[in-house]
């Protein structure tokens, strides 16, 4: 038998083994055959696999961008598409999502969204704990057809594992139903942050990303600290890393900041930040096209209220019935 690693640089990528079915050793030529044979194969493995997880990777993009461009029924909906393909595809913790009030040069970010990042980790891992007391069950049903002293001991084995998964799962329900529950009760409500105000702001303001740790924002003493809303990721862990990018509308218009926070493995990469910016353009139009929807039904709603108003008015027969009809419908005819 001969063995040969095949390496680059400092990293063994796999091994070449040579087996030969007679008594005869391999020879120092066919050695040093094989060495160079394995620094070739090294070299071209390596390339294939870089190209490989190029590959991947825009595969992975167009099918997230595939994902994003599929909800557009409003702008909650739309928004929480954004956030859970780029939470998906950088593998982080969580996604804030602001969009632009040119006038104030403000961010609005919607209050209970960022309850949503909560609700899918817990969900997920509630899913997760589901599946693996199915099969202790499943373990469990097939130990009981069996009789022995090992069996016995196996199946209070089980139980134990079983009854500890079902308390996990009902911690997590519990913390799911809290979650829910305060995402209701901030429905409806807003937070704006200035530009030139925490880290987003402060891209915003730029007009470009910001690839960065909590602790380098949080030395900084030029009033760019991390708002209040930037601070918790799930379950009100601190922030470590932080991706920040501007999301432009096709006529290069600021139109929002997509925030991606705490990378699930290391830090946020080069990769990670053309990943973001390649998802931010396909979200810009997005936005914008949901920007432009929900204005036109507000013109449309109010060009309606306008026309019940005045229908209503001419059935008026004197100026107290039309006084009564403006303390009525004044607020949705302004």
């Amino acid at each position: 038998m001969l063995c040969c690693p095949v390496v680059r640089g400092a990293k063994v990528l796999g091994i070449i083994q040579c087996v030969r079915d007679t008594g005869a050793l391999f020879s120092l030529t066919e050695e040093e055959w094989l060495i160079d044979f394995s620094q070739h194969v090294a070299m071209a493995a390596m390339h294939t696999f870089h190209q490989n997880s190029g590959a991947y990777r825009v595969f992975q993009t167009v099918d997230a961008l595939c994902t994003l461009s599929s909800e557009v029924r409003d702008d909650d909906a739309l928004q929480i598409n954004i956030k859970n393909v780029i939470r998906s595809t950088l593998v982080c913790e969580k996604v804030n999502v602001y969009t632009v009030d040119t006038m104030r040069q403000e961010l609005i970010a919607l209050t209970h969204l960022a309850y949503q990042d909560d609700v899918h980790d817990t969900t997920s891992q509630i899913t997760k704990l589901e599946g693996e007391l199915r099969q202790i069950e499943q373990r469990r049903d097939t130990l009981k057809t069996q009789s022995s002293a090992d069996t016995a001991n196996t199946l209070q084995l089980r139980e134990h594992e079983r009854e500890h998964l079902r308390q996990q799962i009902l911690v997590l329900q519990r913390n799911l139903d809290a979650s829910k529950m305060l995402q209701e009760a901030s429905k409806g409500s807003l937070v704006r942050i200035r530009f030139k105000q925490g880290q987003a702001g402060r891209v915003a303001a730029s007009g470009g990303y910001q690839n960065t740790t909590h602790d380098k924002v949080a030395s900084e003493n030029d009033g760019t600290q991390l708002m209040e809303y930037e601070r918790r990721s799930i379950h009100d862990r601190p922030v470590q890393t932080m991706l920040c990018t501007c999301v432009y509308s096709q006529d290069g218009d600021l139109v929002g900041v997509v925030q991606a926070i705490n990378k699930s493995h290391g830090v946020f990469t080069r990769d990670d930040e053309k990943l973001m910016q390649t998802l931010c353009g396909q979200a810009g139009v997005m936005l914008h096209h949901s920007q432009l929807l929900v204005s036109m039904r507000k013109q449309s709603q109010a060009r309606f209220d306008l026309c019940h108003f005045c229908v209503k008015v001419m059935d008026c027969q004197d100026d107290s019935g039309i006084s009564s009809l403006l303390a009525h419908h004044g607020a949705k005819v302004r």
